[in-house]
């Protein structure tokens, strides 16, 4: 996964960030959306992001912080996948919940 920009608004006195990642063109992103984009969505509401889908870039728009943590979760998800392990949306609320600077357990 690369980080290709990141941009910071502002909006309302409120700093939004918008940041797009890339991840490897792969069969295997299907598993980190979720059937008809469920992981996303998910991700979405716990965390008060907006995210959009791109083919295998995935623009994240947000407070900076809850923009770090989705970036953050959808690498541990990937990782996850990357090793043969599923990702359902269960794990998309324990990584959520994990501390972001530590690696979702696997």
């Amino acid at each position: 996964m690369t980080q290709d920009h990141t941009h910071t608004h502002t909006h309302n006195h409120t700093p939004t960030e918008e940041r797009t990642l890339t991840f490897p063109s792969n069969k295997k992103l299907s598993h980190l959306y979720g059937y008809r984009d469920q992981h996303m969505q998910r991700l979405e509401q716990l965390l008060a992001v907006v995210v959009i889908i791109k083919g295998n870039k995935v623009l994240v728009k947000g407070s900076k912080n809850q923009v770090a943590m989705a970036e953050a979760v959808l690498n541990a998800l990937h990782t996850r996948l990357q090793r043969g392990l599923d990702v359902d949306l269960a794990e998309v609320d324990a990584a959520v919940v994990e501390d972001p600077a530590q690696p979702v357990e696997v």
